[in-house]
């Protein structure tokens, strides 16, 4: 035989062994996990209507803890070695997004049908009439640290909350009286409505809301004949939200949000829960 010949002949052996080793390695190794989960899914913003369970699902204003931004996922299709989620957040959606410093596996708590997450980063505080516009997206994570593709982008503005007292709420001579404290008002405030009142029974399900105009005023207050609001006497929760217009704001241009259903605002702000009875 030749000896070029020989030479490719022996070099095509060797390539076949180190082939065989090769295929060996990855039978071997065929435990482990080197696919990324699915990527996650933002739940819609759903604006609640009267009959509804509170809190709304999807990007909101969450006022549980006083002021935050609440953000709320799924995925269609749970791995079993789900490892937890990174949320991600950038004050504009062509900017870089970072981390946000969480615990992955405390999403994990409970398996719920859905996950949430309120930012209550003293960045995404107001501290003026309004906040700044914020966008959001999640990832999913498996235990051997892959994660998954970003979810779908959400965005939200945070407002300054109405402040509201135990003490601002009574039902007095069957007329519900109502007051609280609004202390930026700006005549040009971008898309600002006024509040909106909500009331829930001890179920958490809403019987009863109103729009209320605003008046510039730091001091606001309403009231209402009970008989109007068609309640049987009990124990209710009333909050105060601010109602924004369906806009956002990018490059000092206003911009229609498609994805936002129902006319539901991308910017807003809610109270306390305030108890009371009649």
């Amino acid at each position: 035989m030749p000896s070029d010949l020989l030479r490719r002949s022996r070099l095509a052996a060797g390539l076949g062994g180190l082939l065989l080793v090769f295929l060996a390695c990855g039978e071997d190794s065929g435990d482990e996990d080197r696919t990324a989960p699915p990527a996650p899914r933002m739940r819609d913003l759903n604006c609640v209507e009267t009959g509804a369970v509170l809190p709304e699902t999807g990007v909101d204003a969450d006022g549980s803890a006083g002021f935050g931004i609440r953000l709320e996922w799924d995925m269609a299709e749970e791995p079993a070695d789900l490892n937890g989620f990174l949320v991600y957040r950038a004050p504009h959606p062509d900017s870089l997004f970072a981390e946000l410093p969480l615990d992955p596996e405390r999403f994990l708590e409970g398996r719920p049908d859905y996950y949430h997450f309120v930012d209550q980063d003293p960045v995404v505080r107001p501290t003026s009439f309004w906040g700044e516009r914020f966008w959001y997206y999640v990832r999913a994570i498996d235990g051997d640290g892959n994660a998954s593709a970003p979810s779908d982008t959400v965005t939200y503005r945070l407002w300054a909350s109405p402040r509201v007292l135990e003490s601002q709420v009574a039902v007095q001579d069957d007329t519900l009286h109502v007051a609280w404290q609004y202390e930026f008002v700006d005549y040009f405030a971008l898309g600002f409505r006024g509040f909106r009142v909500l009331v829930a029974d001890p179920a958490g399900t809403l019987v009863w809301s109103e729009d209320v105009l605003f008046n510039l005023e730091p001091q606001m207050s309403a009231a209402w004949p009970v008989t109007e609001l068609g309640l049987a006497p009990g124990s209710y929760s009333l909050r105060i939200d601010t109602v924004i217009d369906r806009v956002a704001q990018v490059d000092s241009l206003l911009v229609e949000v498609p994805s936002n259903p129902n006319d539901c605002p991308l910017s807003g702000s809610e109270s306390y829960w305030i108890s009371f009875t009649f």
